[in-house]
């Protein structure tokens, strides 16, 4: 199974400096989701979460995802323990991997699963 884990993708990006070709990352990303769903793939959309000090705090505005991004079939599910969620859902035996992030000092670091 084909796995494509989105990470902070949300309106709270729009914020603050502009971000290098954001419109072409979405595009990418809306293909590459097609394309893992179209073979039966999963597609996984995480969210940062935040206190007050920031733009992501969970149910107000900057916390939604991008709207541009396309969730066809996608179920909402919160966990506090994300590594732990996606270890649930790996395969089994498929293999742990490990991939830098944009702010791998954030909630899950810099660990995913594939």
């Amino acid at each position: 199974m084909d796995a494509l884990i989105v990470v902070d993708m949300q309106v709270g990006l729009l914020n603050g400096e502009p971000k290098h070709d954001l419109r072409g990352v979405i595009e990418r990303i809306n293909r590459l989701a097609t394309n893992v769903r179209e073979r039966s793939g999963m597609v996984i959309f995480m969210q940062h979460c935040s206190g007050s000090e920031d733009d992501f705090v969970p149910g107000t505005p900057g916390w939604a995802l991008l709207p541009e991004l396309n969730r066809a079939g996608c179920r909402h599910r919160h966990s506090q323990d994300p590594e732990r969620s996606l270890r649930r859902h790996r395969p089994r035996g498929a293999p742990e991997r490990n991939c830098a992030g944009p702010n791998p000092h954030h909630g899950m670091g810099n660990r995913f699963l594939r």
